[in-house]
């Protein structure tokens, strides 16, 4: 231990360098600890936080993109119905209906 006003001398031993951190942190309150750590963490949390924002902004427009594929999933599967219907008119014999000309090589 230092008197006031004197600077602290050098621990000889690895023994007097662990009674000197140990009254040190004795000197420092709860308070103080956890003053400080929780100044050392907030930019972790606010890191954390910044990264839970964009996964729930992410997560609601792949929501609104799974919505938007479905409206169009049941428009589409509407329309092919509505030409299954309109084309079902014309009536084709296998038989008579003719493979497409072959094309040749030049």
């Amino acid at each position: 231990m230092c008197l006031p006003g004197q600077p602290p001398a050098a621990p000889a031993t690895a023994g007097e360098a662990l009674s000197a951190i140990s009254a040190g942190l004795d000197y420092l309150n709860a308070a103080d600890v956890a003053s400080l750590t929780s100044a050392e963490q907030a930019p972790g949390i606010d890191q954390i936080n910044k990264a839970l924002m964009q996964l729930d902004e992410t997560t609601q427009q792949n929501s609104a993109l799974v919505e938007e594929n479905a409206a169009t999933a049941k428009t589409l599967e509407h329309q092919s119905s509505e030409m299954s219907e309109r084309v079902s008119i014309f009536n084709v014999d296998q038989a008579e209906a003719s493979p497409p000309p072959a094309v040749r090589a030049a």
